[in-house]
């Protein structure tokens, strides 16, 4: 990958400049408080609620967090950075509330403001203490929806707010929207002499970017478009839906999150795109994977694919063949999709295929389900069992019904349907139990059932 340095200093010099761009909007402590307990209770449902019963404090999730490791600081212990979101279930909903009254403080606006750094600068939402949980609670959806509570309330590092306000209401990240794109994209064709075919009518496949990828990686682009081109594939850029960047996301604001999730969808429809790729980006792939159809509302009429998701099944498949460099190399992927379904294993393929080393920690893929399967099977009531799918991890009842994992962490157990609200729409072909909108509710109800026909 090559960097041009002066684009690289100039993009690090707007960094500081962020801040002053931000409006914060206005609003009295009392109510972002109000703001923020709606927020959560709006989010919990029977299995957060089930989870946040379940905890039995063993520390697991500390151990596995890269912000608590390294300074053994107990604040940054997972557990601790959705407390606030914790105290408002024991004061109204838990059902010992009468009980938690009479000793659990009340959130206010002191708080909000102190586990803003918590859930903001201390958390990268790549659900490693999910992954190692042995009660399967689902941390990092319950840290996104204290992001939700802050951000309703107005407290967001104003870095962050001025990236989000940029997105939604400019559809823009970092000054490039669609015709800065084209422009981009045009230039990079003729100077590489590569074909990018842009904004076409019809193509099976809607390749996504970043506009930060425009700025400083564009050899990122370059090389999928020349793989694309290779396998012969009916694919497009459009202008009209390219970000897969999601500040609303990140954010923890799900209107703008909704936002930028319907331009990519609205435009792999406009072209009747089956599938819809999305660039390594740790975040893009779980907004669009498994947020945006309950965002949505309904069915998404293609399958989301990681890029290097992607690259796996056509090596894999035999239809892209490589060649071994002359000396090894180490591939790197977002830890975030490597602790969702499915897990890694296709992504993983295009390294051992060109002769690549991959590497992977102790506490890699692979050794990490196997904890999971080893300390969950204890857990688990006696009438659910487990068992490993080529993909990942998957429930079966004694029905022979199979389940697939949640956003970040899993469930212990498959609650009635009237107890989660029913099903939401899911992609096609798709099949995972999912969260709406991250780690609760979503536009569309409660967690979605969804069909997942390309890894079975």
């Amino acid at each position: 990958m090559t960097v041009d340095m002066q684009l690289f200093e100039k993009f690090a010099g707007m960094i500081p400049a962020l801040a002053e761009r931000a409006q914060p909007p206005h609003m009295s402590d009392a109510e972002r408080v109000e703001k923020a307990r709606a927020t959560f209770l709006a989010n919990i449902d029977a299995d957060m609620a089930s989870e946040m019963e379940s905890c039995i404090h063993c520390g697991h999730c500390a151990d596995a967090c890269h912000y608590y490791v390294p300074t053994q600081d107990p604040k940054y212990a997972p557990v601790r950075k959705f407390e606030l979101l914790k105290r408002v279930y024991r004061r109204e909903l838990s059902p010992l509330r009468w009980l938690h009254r009479l000793y659990t403080e009340d959130i206010n606006a002191d708080d909000l403001r102190k586990w803003q750094e918590l859930v903001y600068d201390s958390c990268t939402e790549c659900g490693r203490c999910a992954m190692i949980c042995p009660m399967g609670i689902n941390i990092a959806g319950m840290v996104n929806v204290m992001r939700q509570g802050l951000a309703n309330a107005g407290i967001i590092p104003a870095e962050m707010m001025a990236m989000e306000q940029e997105q939604g209401a400019h559809g823009s990240i970092f000054g490039v929207g669609p015709t800065e794109m084209e422009q981009i994209v045009q230039d990079l064709s003729r100077k590489q002499g590569v074909e990018i075919p842009l904004n076409r009518d019809r193509a099976d496949i809607l390749v996504t970017t970043s506009g930060l990828d425009l700025l400083l990686y564009n050899d990122v682009l370059i090389a999928t478009a020349r793989i694309m081109n290779h396998l012969g594939e009916s694919w497009t850029l459009r202008s009209d839906g390219f970000e897969a960047a999601n500040f609303g996301l990140l954010s923890g604001y799900e209107k703008v999150q909704k936002a930028a999730s319907e331009r990519l969808i609205r435009a792999a429809e406009a072209c009747g795109a089956t599938t819809v790729i999305i660039p390594e980006c740790g975040h893009a792939y779980p907004s669009m994977r498994w947020d945006a159809a309950n965002l949505h509302g309904r069915q998404l009429p293609f399958r989301v694919l990681a890029i290097s998701e992607y690259l796996g099944q056509k090596v894999k498949s035999g239809q892209l063949k490589l060649t071994p460099p002359g000396q090894g190399q180490e591939g790197h992927f977002p830890r975030s999709l490597q602790t969702r379904p499915p897990f890694g294993f296709d992504r993983r393929a295009p390294l051992g295929a060109g002769g690549t080393r991959s590497r992977l920690p102790r506490d890699g893929v692979a050794w990490r389900n196997e904890l999971v399967l080893r300390r969950r099977r204890g857990c688990l009531p006696d009438r659910y069992r487990r068992r490993t799918a080529p993909e990942g991890l998957r429930y079966q009842d004694r029905a022979g019904r199979c389940h697939g994992r949640r956003f970040g962490g899993g469930h212990l157990r498959q609650l009635p349907a009237e107890l989660h609200g029913g099903r939401a729409a899911g992609a096609v072909g798709q099949e995972h139990r999912i969260p709406g909108g991250t780690g609760g509710r979503g536009a569309a109800g409660n967690h979605a059932l969804i069909k997942d026909q390309h890894h079975d």
